[in-house]
């Protein structure tokens, strides 16, 4: 779906925040801290109807994952290669693809930040995305075998001038070497609402001589102002 990473100049996007949105994703310590009927579940409000379906996901890779803001894993879980995985102190060296990132205190999923990615004005729909080098120029680190597991928490806009895109995925990308580059490409969500939701993406390095691995959370055809924001991403090397 991501076609080639090119360099751009940031525009400035006709997105909108919500400072005073308050929902699923909301930090709790039990269900009083959350809106309405909403459940209090693994720290953070979620939707009646979520809360079987959030527990269910926790299998998706075989364990549950290590905590919100990105700390070390478990023994399950190997450390993450991705060091403000939470947006924190910065974005982290995540760069848009035909759209602008900023950090937002809005809803975050944990912590106190999460980044907002709204697909810049250009007149014409596009596929955006938001992608970070996770190794560049590491031929050691990328053997044939070498297994990677990524997760992100995404979600729309809570804004509803903000449209929300109509698909999100992640990838895990290997590059470098005489082969093109090969993308591991998680399952698709579809549609994307504003409550946080966990993606993945699981990858064996395929070919050798690779040098370089980068993770993407890439968007459909999108028009102008489509919005939706990551947090707490991760992506750990499995033996």
């Amino acid at each position: 779906m991501l076609r080639g990473l090119l360099p751009l100049f940031v525009l400035v996007s006709a997105c909108q925040l919500d400072t005073e949105y308050v929902g699923p994703g909301h930090p709790c310590v039990t269900a009083v801290d959350c809106p309405g009927e909403q459940a209090c579940l693994d720290s953070h409000c979620v939707a009646p109807d979520e809360t079987s379906a959030d527990a269910a996901s926790a299998t998706v890779l075989d364990a549950a994952p290590p905590g919100d803001g990105g700390d070390e894993a478990d023994a399950a879980w190997p450390p993450n290669l991705l060091l403000d995985p939470g947006f924190e102190a910065g974005d982290d060296r995540w760069e848009p693809y035909l759209g602008s990132a900023t950090r937002t205190t809005t809803g975050p999923h944990g912590g106190q930040k999460a980044l907002f990615i709204c697909k810049d004005p250009t007149g014409d729909a596009g596929l955006v995305s938001v992608y970070r080098d996770v190794y560049s120029d590491a031929l050691a680190q990328l053997p044939p075998g070498a297994h990677f597991r990524s997760y992100a928490w995404v979600r729309a806009s809570p804004t509803a001038s903000n449209p929300a895109p109509s698909s999100l995925a992640l990838v895990i990308r290997e590059r470098g070497g005489p082969s093109p580059f090969f993308n591991h490409t998680g399952e698709e969500l579809a549609p994307v609402t504003s409550t946080w939701t966990r993606i993945t993406a699981d990858g064996v390095i395929t070919d050798g001589d690779r040098t370089a691995l980068s993770i993407i959370i890439e968007a459909g055809n999108e028009v102008d102002g489509t919005c939706f924001a990551i947090d707490d991403t991760y992506i750990g090397r499995f033996e």
